[in-house]
């Protein structure tokens, strides 16, 4: 997208990349607090989170949302992982 299609829509990012900014992304209410619940009680406890949803539900935006929360959390640190093939 140019710069000229961006300042027409007044948009700060190129729409529907995959390599969207994260701070681009709208986080609704739901998936903040579960990111909050992740950082808060299973980083300090122990633990593991499932995500799982239907095609298209947003779980690849909530890691990406949860992995650079944990990411400025001190004494963690987020590993990349490979995407499947």
């Amino acid at each position: 997208m140019t710069q000229n299609l961006l300042a027409l829509y007044v948009l700060k990012f190129p729409p529907f990349t995959p390599d969207l900014a994260t701070e681009a992304i709208y986080v609704p209410p739901q998936i903040d607090d579960f990111c909050w619940r992740i950082e808060q009680v299973h980083v300090r406890d122990g633990g593991f989170a499932m995500i799982h949803g239907d095609p298209g539900s947003r779980k690849s935006i909530v890691l990406r949302v949860l992995a650079e929360r944990l990411a400025r959390l001190p004494d963690v640190t987020v590993q990349p992982t490979r995407k499947a093939i």
